[in-house]
């Protein structure tokens, strides 16, 4: 009886990581327009990153629009990554934003995003960068974003 609620389990944990591992969908490279822009819905970097290489949307940003708490180990993930500041950005940003926080710093807009007016600011910056075409590699190398190994 136990080996086969082992033989459960693990085949449970299998599917389940599957399932929440692989992409809900991808996004082919863009130059602009409306597609970055939403997928800022998704996670704040993604846009940008959209517009430079081709975006796979894990299910895990998909969920976070029913499930809100998942924004709690977003932020965990980005504490694992850079402290204090990766859990503030990767709790605004998103689960990629979260996961990228050991090579780039955060953003002044992404900061702004926790200051009541001041986050309107951010969104308009959002929306005209990723309409126009900005890549994240250029945000990086003109707000010189790198983290130093």
């Amino acid at each position: 009886m136990f080996k086969k609620i082992v033989i459960i389990f693990l085949l449970l944990s299998l599917i389940t990581t599957s399932i929440f591992a692989s992409p809900a969908f991808s996004i082919q490279k863009q130059k602009g327009g409306i597609v970055p822009c939403l997928l800022g819905i998704f996670d704040i970097r993604m846009g940008y990153l959209a517009n430079e290489k081709q975006v796979n949307v894990d299910l895990l940003e998909v969920l976070q629009l029913v499930l809100p708490i998942l924004r709690f180990y977003y932020a965990f993930i980005g504490f694992q990554n850079a402290g204090i500041e990766g859990c503030c950005i990767g709790y605004i940003g998103g689960y990629t934003t979260a996961n990228m926080m050991k090579e780039t710093k955060g953003r002044m807009i992404e900061w702004l995003a926790y200051v009541p007016i001041a986050n309107i600011y951010s969104i308009v910056v959002y929306i005209s960068e990723t309409m126009g075409g900005k890549t994240w590699s250029e945000v990086v190398a003109k707000e010189n974003l790198k983290r130093k190994k």
